[in-house]
């Protein structure tokens, strides 16, 4: 019925604001270019879910961690490329597109 979510992140400039562009008749530049960035992650999650009359253990949270890196295509999309381990050591390649915040 309930849910503690949190979520830490931090966010390293490798590359910042590298304008490509392709140069193409009939179409104008906004739509052929593209600003380009490139960071380096490392996070940290946790989270419990829990019924309305249960006491919270902080035991009972799944929690992880990873890094990764992250391609910013503004102002159109990202991609990330990360490792996460939960709190077992079980490890995960996750890929993903836009960002959660």
């Amino acid at each position: 019925q309930n849910s503690i979510l949190t979520s830490l992140e931090f966010n390293f400039p490798i590359l910042s604001d590298w304008e490509f562009s392709v140069d193409l008749l009939l179409l104008p530049k906004s739509l052929t270019s593209v600003n380009i960035s490139i960071f380096l992650t490392t996070f940290a999650d946790a989270g419990v879910t829990y019924d309305n009359r249960q006491n919270i253990d902080l035991n009972e949270f799944d929690s992880g961690f990873g890094g990764g890196v992250t391609f910013l295509f503004l102002p159109r999309n990202a991609l990330r490329f990360e490792y996460a381990l939960n709190k077992y050591g079980r490890g995960e390649i996750i890929v993903g597109t836009k960002l959660s915040f």
